[in-house]
């Protein structure tokens, strides 16, 4: 019984769905969004390399700096991993996007946005 009881808790929780553009979780834009335009840092870049796991490490390339300054021409963006919201699915190398965020202490990119489309 307890197996049964398990084994249906796990099918429930990965079955999630989300629940719409207000949960929704982007970090690249084909456009930039202007609700975006005031934050810290606002680029263009290009994407370099891609790694998705539990979160996803990008390698960017700054191609035009919008707003603010990077530690690099080059660096790290830290982003949600692969789940039902997640609407940077399609981000691959080659790719040219706006990012709008900041720079944590480690130089590490933050920038993923709920609910911005």
């Amino acid at each position: 019984m307890k197996k049964i009881v398990l084994i249906l808790m796990s099918v429930t929780m990965n079955s999630f769905a989300c629940m719409g553009p207000p949960s929704e979780t982007r970090t690249f834009f084909k456009k930039l969004p202007k609700k975006l335009e005031t934050k810290d840092y606002v680029a263009k870049v290009k994407i370099k390399s891609t790694k998705l796991e539990n979160e996803r490490t990008t390698e960017a390339q700054v191609l035009h700096v919008i707003k603010g300054k990077s530690p690099s021409n080059k660096f790290i963006i830290k982003s949600d991993g692969a789940h039902s919201c997640n609407r940077d699915l399609w981000i691959k190398k080659g790719d040219q996007v706006y990012i709008a965020g900041k720079f944590d202490s480690n130089g590490l990119f933050h920038g993923t946005w709920k609910g911005v489309n």
